[in-house]
């Protein structure tokens, strides 16, 4: 049977999104969600996750959104990692991290496992914020490779839309969101992505959601939750006989 993983980013990112997220596990449109250990909602979604046993993995950040006034920093304190070259804010989304910085990029990687790790949750998978690194050349494929010798938890491999047990080159950049435009447009981008998995081989793809309870109506992020909160997923699911994949439980 064609499989489908649909996970929630930016889990920890804030009450809005930690709220977001927690609805769309109760109705049953999630697999899993990515948690942001840097980002200020954290305690509250690691609280989310043990409390309702949800499957999440780490959303790793190393760059801020341009758009928030809340900066991510990092937890390693490299200024090289910065952008305000003082420790204090992740560079915003359009700066590239440079090769020469792979040694303090790799030890933030490792910092950001271990904090969530620390909470007693143990991560089904990692994926990246801003598809942050690898980049898009490849320049720092290794820099995960380490977390990966230690802890042997599994990349998205969003190009080949599955699982990959090693992250290897431009791997992590990015497969599939939502999107669309408007509720109904989100509707019918999702029912398209999940036609396509029906016929499909590889049969298999992931997917990432981005919803926010808290923003008004007509913001992208507040349709994307009332979609996946709506019951139309699971409706699309049976249509084309499509499953559901559980990090952990199916893989």
């Amino acid at each position: 049977m064609s499989k489908i993983a649909i996970n929630a980013d930016d889990f920890g990112r804030d009450a809005g999104h930690n709220a977001a997220v927690l609805d769309a596990f109760k109705a049953g449109s999630l697999s899993c969600a990515s948690i942001m250990v840097v980002a200020p909602g954290f305690e509250e979604a690691v609280e989310m996750t043990l409390k309702h046993n949800l499957r999440v993995g780490l959303h790793l950040c190393l760059t801020c959104d341009a758009a928030l006034e809340v900066d991510y920093r990092p937890l390693s304190g490299h200024k090289r990692l910065t952008l305000d070259g003082a420790g204090k804010r992740f560079p915003n989304v359009t700066f590239k991290l440079l090769k020469e910085y792979l040694p303090q990029i790799q030890e933030e990687c490792m910092m950001q496992y271990e904090k969530l790790r620390a909470t007693g949750i143990r991560p089904t998978h990692v994926d990246t914020h801003m598809h942050c690194v690898p980049l898009y050349d490849s320049s720092l494929a290794t820099a995960l490779d380490h977390v990966y010798d230690k802890y042997k938890i599994r990349f998205i491999d969003y190009r080949k839309g599955k699982i990959s047990d090693k992250v290897e080159q431009r791997r992590i950049i990015g497969w599939k969101s939502i999107g669309g435009n408007g509720l109904d447009g989100k509707m019918k981008r999702l029912e398209r992505m999940v036609s396509i998995i029906a016929k499909s081989s590889p049969k298999f793809v992931w997917v990432h959601s981005h919803m926010d309870k808290s923003s008004d109506p007509g913001n992208p992020r507040r349709e994307e939750y009332e979609l996946m909160v709506g019951g139309a997923v699971d409706k699309l699911l049976k249509k084309y006989s499509v499953e559901m994949w559980y990090p952990g439980r199916n893989s």
